[in-house]
């Protein structure tokens, strides 16, 4: 289907054009049209070929890098990266489009570890990298006390900081011992009413009928140690469970902030 739509995309803009398709200008602007159509995959085709007739033309690297990035080839866009840098310096607009393929691919760290020794950008250009960075790194207190640092004004960061602050999470010893004390009260206190209660009503009927049963035939009831151990096995089971829930819980707690988080910095690399 793509290819189909490439080649009608082709017949078409030689309908349109008398002129010819195949010098620079013409090229540019179709290898243009297809990265604006999202054809990137074509788009970067032809803008490898425009950069194999004018060599070390920045524009055109960085055209590569975008295309193949918005393909999802991140891999292809950092070979051909690595390329560009050897032969071309200090060209900012590579820099960046190389700064979107490690986001893109979360490596973090290496982004900073560049910023480091970047004399591309001003240092409040690198400051805020480096501070959205650490920040999509999830590494908050690293980017708390780089902020205070460099004093970096970034509203943003000020309000997200405190929010992250002011998280209010469950403490999975806590819910183990409320299951101990009370089955399923742990993860009750995990917002998990309806496990809770499940757990409370087959721990406790379990033990109920190994009540009966030991009152009506004594220790030696068989009745009476069935119902006790699969009651010690579900109680045992919701302690465990009690734990994971606090820890599900303060997950959901942290993907949710985790997401303003991208909202608000991921964009700072685009």
């Amino acid at each position: 289907m793509k290819l189909y739509s490439f080649l009608i995309t082709i017949l078409l803009y030689f309908n349109l054009s008398a002129q010819n398709l195949f010098n620079e200008t013409n090229s540019a602007e179709f290898a243009n049209y297809l990265l604006r159509s999202q054809q990137y995959q074509f788009a970067a085709e032809e803008f490898e070929r425009l950069y194999f007739m004018s060599p070390n033309n920045i524009f055109y690297a960085t055209q590569i890098l975008s295309a193949y990035q918005q393909a999802g080839n991140n891999d292809k866009a950092l070979v051909r990266y690595h390329f560009f840098v050897d032969t071309i310096k200090n060209s900012a607009s590579i820099k960046k489009e190389y700064y979107k393929i490690l986001i893109e691919k979360k490596h973090y760290n290496t982004v900073l570890n560049d910023l480091s020794t970047n004399v591309l950008y001003s240092t409040q250009q690198k400051n805020k990298l480096k501070l959205s960075a650490l920040m999509l790194n999830k590494e908050y207190s690293k980017a708390n006390k780089f902020a205070t640092k460099t004093q970096l004004n970034d509203s943003i960061f000020n309000f997200l900081i405190k929010d992250y602050s002011s998280l209010k999470t469950k403490s999975s010893i806590l819910a183990a011992l409320l299951s101990t004390t009370i089955p399923g009260s742990g993860k009750m206190y995990s917002k998990e009413w309806k496990d809770g209660i499940m757990s409370f009503i087959f721990v406790g009927g379990n033990v109920f009928q190994a009540y009966r049963g030991f009152k009506k035939s004594g220790i030696k009831s068989t009745y009476g140690w069935i119902y006790s151990t699969i009651g010690f096995s579900f109680y045992l089971g919701n302690i465990y469970g009690s734990i994971q829930s606090a820890k599900h819980y303060n997950e959901h707690i942290y993907n949710d902030f985790y997401k303003k988080v991208n909202a608000e910095y991921y964009p700072n690399f685009l």
